[in-house]
């Protein structure tokens, strides 16, 4: 059920290429390196989970149509990333050491 007094979500829009992410409520662009759930400017039930790949913004398209659910679709994704870096991590960390 939504809350008629929840603040407005951030929105996304793309222009000429170029993506910015507003706030909810005013409407302005939010910084570049804002990271978190954001709702299609032009589809109020697609969603995107906004997130940085070093310099860059990464851009994560949603299954949900809401909010509660981009929620916990974004918490899997976030988790599945986190054991990946760690699998990651613990391959490098236990790799055989090359002789020269």
């Amino acid at each position: 059920m939504t809350n008629p007094n929840a603040p407005a979500h951030p929105f996304m829009t793309s222009v000429g290429g170029h993506v910015l992410i507003h706030n909810g409520e005013t409407g302005a662009p939010l910084a570049d390196h804002w990271t978190g759930i954001c709702v299609d400017g032009s589809d109020t039930k697609k969603f995107w989970l906004i997130g940085r790949d070093g310099h860059e913004r990464s851009y994560v398209s949603l299954r949900a149509i809401d909010l509660d659910g981009a929620k916990t679709e974004a918490a899997g994704l976030q988790l599945q990333e986190a054991h990946q870096a760690v699998d990651e991590t613990s391959a490098f960390a236990f790799a055989p050491r090359q002789r020269a």
